[in-house]
């Protein structure tokens, strides 16, 4: 099957080059599919490699304003009109227009844009006209458009009709170049003659309803628009162009659009818009505008509004709409920013409502409202709760400490002053006999043991008083005791204490380290250990690391002291992770943000 824009080539190579017309096709990205010698004369720099992308040849500050053209003409499905700058050693100032079209073979996007370089002695409302229908463009762009469209010359001669023309009025390609009056009913060429006398005399375009009844009795109405398309070997066409529509439908449209005012002027406390899809015109109310900071003369079509919403949320919303109108939604909502008058940007909450006619978007209704006071008071309410679940979290770890620290003085005090008590009763005890003996001795050993069990314990149970000592301080405490009993030889490395620690967060760190030491002499066998202690970017980080036996972290049940590891970082917000392989040792990662 033969793609569209192949079609377009082939009709240009019939034509020639001879209008001087700028012809390329290219997809979203700027890559050239297609661009004919005039277009490449203004593209080629002299030693230039050839030329495969037209994003290549715009400079850096003209470069959004045209992505944008091609993003307001691939949502609305319409032409838009791009003024841009290329390079090729010297400056070209270019006029396209920009054509969206769905290529068959290659089954994506793709963007025919057609134009002229702007000279000083050229008008820009000649250049729009010398563009604007173009004879080549009418079999590739206007062959399926369902209205009808015609062109008419000096002599009356119908030198272009689209399929609907010739539909409606049972024509066939023969009757081109034909006298309109022998082809089309005496009423028609009675409505519309006089009005295209009138264009050819005065130049200036008309628009016009016309009802017309036919041979059988009935009664159509055409939504007409009449106007001149001037050649550039000075010959004079008129174009003509026709939607046709019913009594019925036209009174109706009629009451909506007096509805529709009716509604706007009511709801004039809500800022709201309305996109026309298939003119792309938008219109935003004072309310909207006031909204921003921006007068309505400052309005513009929906690029103008796309390059206000924040760079980091402009795609999101570009997609989200074009997402819901491929899909036929009937509407959508986002949360963005926009960027207003003064400068400063503002979190709005649009709500858009779409109008489909024969299964095609044609218009986009909705509203805006400023939730950037909304946004502050959410932020806020979470800095809040982050603070609550801090100062919650550092309650509960106080509480445990005081809490472990009653028992550790009560088994220190008590329990260990009552075994200590029995243990002297039992050594006063007159025995006979050497087998009483060693059962008194046996008695009196387990007594002892189970005193320095309890002193330990005590001794681990208790908070350090960190405070005094500082928690520097009380890890190499820790860590020269274990190192007096040569099981494991630990080294110690860290930075200078920071004042931004919490007490509470001093006392998790202690906790830590003193939990998972436990862990290396209990089972990893050992022989050397690490513990660096660093702060780094609003972050403290604790990595312990041994060259024991280690395990299978997915396979191997977390006992209670790495619970109470994994638990005691998450009061802080902070992360805890392990990495060990069986025969690869252990290293515990902790991250605890200072605030």
């Amino acid at each position: 099957m033969t793609s569209m824009w192949t079609e377009i080539r082939n009709i240009i190579s019939k034509h020639g080059n001879t209008d001087g017309l700028l012809l390329s096709v290219i997809d979203k990205n700027g890559t050239l599919y297609y661009v004919n010698t005039e277009m490449r004369k203004v593209l080629e720099n002299h030693g230039q490699k050839k030329v495969v992308n037209l994003f290549d040849h715009i400079p850096n500050d003209r470069m959004n304003d045209f992505k944008m053209s091609i993003i307001q003409s691939e949502i609305t499905g319409n032409r838009h009109v791009a003024d841009l700058t290329v390079k090729n050693g010297h400056d070209h100032l270019l006029n396209l227009q920009i054509h969206p079209m769905e290529d068959e073979t290659l089954k994506k996007k793709l963007f025919f844009c057609i134009g002229k370089e702007v000279k000083k002695f050229v008008k820009k409302e000649d250049l729009t006209n010398l563009i604007c229908l173009p004879v080549i463009l009418y079999k590739s762009l206007l062959k399926q458009i369902p209205d009808m469209v015609w062109a008419i010359d000096e002599q009356e001669k119908l030198v272009y009709a689209n399929n609907a023309f010739m539909e409606h009025f049972r024509l066939t390609e023969k009757s081109l170049h034909s006298n309109i009056t022998g082809l089309l009913p005496g009423k028609v060429i009675a409505a519309f003659y006089t009005k295209h006398i009138e264009v050819l005399k005065t130049s200036k375009q008309i628009k016009t309803t016309q009802k017309i009844e036919l041979a059988d009795g009935t009664d159509i109405t055409f939504l007409v628009t009449i106007f001149l398309v001037d050649t550039t070997n000075g010959e004079k066409i008129i174009g003509g162009h026709a939607a046709v529509c019913d009594d019925y439908n036209l009174e109706k449209q009629l009451k909506e659009a007096n509805d529709h005012i009716l509604l706007l002027n009511r709801a004039t406390t809500d800022a709201i818009w309305e996109w026309d899809m298939k003119t792309g015109h938008i219109f935003r109310n004072d309310t909207l505008m006031n909204m921003i900071g921006y007068s309505l003369n400052e309005s513009k079509g929906l690029a103008w509004w796309l390059g206000r919403i924040h760079p980091e949320d402009r795609d999101r919303v570009g997609d989200k709409v074009k997402s819901v109108t491929d899909k036929g939604q009937q509407s959508w909502e986002d949360e963005y920013r926009i960027k207003c008058a003064d400068g400063g940007y503002k979190y709005i909450h649009d709500h858009g409502f779409i109008v489909y006619e024969n299964g095609l978007p044609v218009k986009m209704i909705g509203s805006l409202h400023d939730v950037s006071e909304l946004k502050s008071l959410r932020n806020e309410l979470h800095e809040e709760k982050l603070k609550q679940q801090q100062e919650l979290s550092e309650t509960v770890i106080n509480v445990q400490e005081l809490e472990r620290t009653r028992i550790g003085y009560e088994l220190h005090d008590n329990i260990n002053q009552v075994i200590s008590t029995a243990r002297l009763f039992v050594d006063m005890l007159k025995i006979s006999g050497e087998e009483q003996e060693k059962l008194k001795q046996k008695s009196i050993d387990y007594l002892q043991l189970a005193i320095e069990e309890i002193r330990k314990l005590s001794k681990d149970l208790v908070v350090p008083h960190l405070k005094e000592k500082g928690l520097i301080e009380s890890i190499r405490t820790l860590v020269d005791d274990i190192n007096l009993t040569d099981k494991v030889q630990i080294k110690f490395t860290h930075d200078h204490e920071s004042n931004l620690l919490s007490e509470g967060k001093k006392i998790t760190l202690f906790r830590i380290v003193q939990e998972q030491l436990k862990n290396i002499l209990k089972y990893s066998n050992a022989k050397k250990a690490g513990i660096d202690l660093h702060c780094k970017s609003n972050m403290i980080k604790l990595v312990i690391k041994d060259d024991g036996i280690g395990f299978d972290s997915s396979h191997t049940r977390r006992g209670i002291g790495l619970s109470n590891i994994y638990d005691r970082t998450r009061f802080y917000n902070g992360t805890a992770k392990i990495e060990t392989a069986p025969g690869d040792g252990c290293t515990l990662i902790i991250q605890i943000p200072f605030e």
